[in-house]
C-alpha cells in the first residue's frame, strides 16, 4: 500500500511538472543580471483588460494633435540613477514620421528608484487623413539598450492560455468616424446594438445630434452623461443606453408622422432603434 501511494505521488508530481511547462517560465533575477523593459499590460477600471494597441480616430477628438502616453515597466531591481530604454519603428508601419507622428524624446526615461516610465508619441492630425480617408499604421517595438534588454518578450494570459508580445505596440491613425468599440458589446456588458440597432454612420451622427452627445461620448469605454460616469461593461449603463435610444426613436416617429421619414443611406431602409430602444 505504501509503495502504491509513493508511486501515485510521483505520478502526480510529474503531471504538475508537465503542466507547468505549458506556462511561461518563472523569471528569476540576480544582482548582476541586466533588467528587461516591456510595455505594461494595462489593467485598470477604465480598460478592464489587457491592452497592447490603440486606435486614434481624430474624428472623435478635438485638436490638431494627440499625445499618446504608453506605460512601460522594467524587471529586476531598482537603480539609484536614471536609466534609459530605446525603441524603434517596427515593420508594417505606413505612417510617416513628421507627418503623422513624432517622438518628443529619442529614448524612454526610467527615473531613479522607479520600476517604470512613460513612452510618449505625438500623433499629428494631418489633413490628408480626412481628404483621403486613410488609416495609417504605426508599430513600435522596444529594443535592447545599454541599460535594458528585451528578453522578456511575451506574457501568458491565464484565461485564454495564450501568450501575447509585450515589447511591441500597435496604433492606427485616422480622421474618420469609426464604429464605437462597444457597439457589439462584450461579456458582462450591454450591447449597444440592442438599444440602437444596426450601426450606420448616419444613425450614429443622428443619435449624437438628438441627444447632444459629442462623438467621443459613444466611442469611449466610459459614458459621461450630465457629469455622471457609467462604465459600459456594467449594467448601470442600461438606463443611459435605453433613454438615449428611446429619445432618438421618438424623434424618428415624429419625423415619420410629419411626412419626413428618416431613411438609411440606401434611401429605402427606414431608420429605427433596436429592440430595447423603442418606447
Amino acid at each position: 500500500m505504501k509503495k502504491y501511494i509513493y508511486h501515485s505521488l510521483l505520478l502526480a508530481l510529474a503531471a504538475l511538472a508537465v503542466q507547468a511547462c505549458n506556462y511561461d517560465k518563472l523569471m528569476t533575477f540576480t544582482a548582476d543580471q541586466q533588467s528587461d523593459v516591456y510595455f505594461t499590460w494595462l489593467d485598470d477600471d477604465k480598460l478592464k483588460g489587457e491592452k497592447d494597441s490603440t486606435d486614434v480616430a481624430f474624428f472623435n477628438l478635438s485638436g490638431s494633435e494627440y499625445l499618446m502616453n504608453i506605460p512601460v515597466s522594467v524587471t529586476g531591481t531598482f537603480a539609484d540613477v536614471d536609466r534609459y530604454a530605446t525603441f524603434a519603428v517596427d515593420t508594417g508601419t505606413t505612417a510617416e514620421e513628421g507627418k503623422h507622428y513624432e517622438f518628443p524624446e529619442d529614448r524612454i526615461t526610467i527615473p531613479a528608484g522607479k520600476a517604470g516610465g512613460t513612452f510618449t508619441i505625438r500623433i499629428i492630425r494631418d489633413t490628408s487623413l480626412s481628404t483621403t480617408e486613410q488609416i495609417m499604421r504605426l508599430n513600435v517595438k522596444l529594443v535592447p539598450s545599454a541599460d535594458f534588454g528585451t528578453n522578456y518578450q511575451s506574457k501568458l494570459n491565464l484565461t485564454t492560455k495564450k501568450s501575447k508580445p509585450v515589447i511591441q505596440y500597435r496604433m492606427t491613425i485616422s480622421d474618420m468616424l469609426k464604429i464605437p468599440s462597444y457597439w457589439s458589446g462584450r461579456p458582462g456588458g450591454p450591447a449597444v446594438s440592442d438599444f440602437f440597432g444596426t450601426y450606420s454612420t448616419k444613425k450614429f451622427l443622428l443619435i449624437c445630434e438628438v441627444n447632444q452627445f459629442p462623438p467621443a461620448f459613444l466611442d469611449g469605454q466610459e459614458w459621461n452623461n450630465d457629469g455622471t460616469k457609467v462604465q459600459l461593461n456594467s449594467r448601470n449603463a442600461y438606463p443611459t443606453l435605453q433613454a438615449s435610444a428611446r429619445k432618438t426613436q421618438i424623434y424618428l416617429n415624429q419625423e415619420e408622422a410629419a411626412g419626413r421619414t428618416v431613411y438609411e443611406d440606401d434611401g429605402t431602409t427606414k431608420m429605427e432603434m433596436g429592440t430595447r430602444g423603442k418606447p
